[in-house]
């Protein structure tokens, strides 16, 4: 085009499709057709008691996505800083599942963090009841903003008396006469029978072979008779597991945080089946050459030193360690103490050392008990 001449004009048409069929349009046509199906909106919402929002989203310019970036990097800052210096290894957060380089989050430490962050929790709570009095929870934990009261996240948790740590109690056996669950069976040499043993805190009665007293009692894993009083705990846990989940979703954690290892989360081994007469909980025999290695006659603690892990979970190892030491006294054959030994050695980094050492001490002694006895070993 030359200098100073006028440009041509352009016409553009636009074909829009109407319940007339397909129809081409100028752009001062298609202008109209848009002002007049704007406005048949309006008077349609109008009727129907609505509100239209005409005004189409706005972008974000450079300068806001900037000012996005830097709103996260802080937030993500502040994270950092809460843990750094607001929160305790061991009170606000500790161990995760196995496994995990996380660390758990607490409940202790969600508290931290919605105060941190100025957030509130409110819950929603769905009951639901099962047969055998069993009942769970649904919660849902909205978190929100303290100072907009705007919705950040939600968290999501349940709970029910049918988990295991719930429905189930490992039961032993209990003196008749004392109540402790301090019964191990006597040795052959000193008349066999039962004996309510001092060191588990018995009262050192002895009680004859046959002794319904005794033998009469279910051991081992046994529906819980009482299980409406787990009904505030399930309830109270599910609530924690919504709102640390809310918790973590809110503040971005979860880099940092995984939940619910607290409160087993399926790390407990199931509490061993006894049986007072042959073999405990259906156990099976240990491979050829474990069984080689019992001639030595303390059989798998020949092995060598299993250390234990100082740092291992208080609760979870004292819980493990009873389980073991149960099964070791009421053992009634030698492959329940192999498998004491294999369960020790899969289980050592949530053992404590001293813990171990004591097993170790046990399962020796139970062994001599079977060589001294001339058991078979089986």
């Amino acid at each position: 085009m030359k200098t100073g001449q006028k440009p041509e004009e352009v016409v553009i048409d636009t074909q829009v499709v109407t319940d007339k069929g397909v129809k081409t349009m100028s752009m001062e046509e298609l202008a109209d057709f848009q002002r007049d199906l704007d406005a048949e909106k309006e008077r349609t919402a109008k009727h129907l008691g609505l509100k239209v929002v005409t005004e189409a989203p706005k972008s974000l310019s450079t300068t806001e996505v900037k000012l996005t970036i830097t709103q996260a990097l802080e937030q993500y800052q502040l994270l950092s800083d809460t843990i750094d210096h607001l929160m305790v290894d061991g009170e606000h957060y500790g161990k995760s599942f196995p496994g995990d380089k996380k660390k758990c989050l607490l409940k202790p430490g969600a508290d931290v963090l919605c105060v941190a962050f100025h957030l509130v929790a409110e819950y929603t709570i769905d009951e639901r009841n099962y047969d055998w009095n069993h009942r769970e929870y649904r919660v849902d934990c909205v978190i929100k903003s303290k100072d907009t009261g705007a919705v950040v996240a939600h968290g999501v948790g349940t709970c029910t008396t049918l988990e295991s740590k719930y429905r189930y109690r490992n039961e032993s056996q209990k003196c008749p006469v004392c109540g402790n669950a301090a019964i191990i069976k006597g040795k052959e040499e000193w008349g066999g029978g039962w004996l309510c043993y001092k060191k588990k805190g018995g009262c050192g009665l002895k009680f004859p072979d046959g002794d319904q007293s005794i033998e009469g009692q279910k051991v081992g894993k046994i529906e819980n008779p009482d299980i409406a009083d787990a009904w505030n705990t399930v309830l109270k846990i599910g609530k924690k597991r919504a709102y640390v989940d809310g918790t973590i979703a809110a503040t971005g954690a979860s880099p940092k945080f995984s939940q619910d290892a607290d409160d087993g989360g399926g790390m407990n081994p199931p509490p061993p089946q006894q049986n007072n007469q042959g073999n405990q909980g259906g156990q099976s025999s240990p491979p050829a050459h474990q069984q080689n290695q019992q001639d030595q006659g303390t059989g798998r603690n020949q092995g060598g030193t299993v250390m234990g892990n100082p740092n291992a979970d208080q609760s979870f190892a004292k819980s493990f360690y009873e389980s073991l030491v149960s099964t070791l006294e009421n053992a009634a054959h030698s492959d329940v103490l192999n498998q004491v030994a294999d369960d020790i050695l899969r289980n050592k980094d949530k053992l404590l050392p001293e813990q171990i050492e004591e097993l170790r001490s046990l399962s020796d002694l139970r062994w001599s008990e079977f060589k001294e006895s001339n058991k078979p070993f089986v």
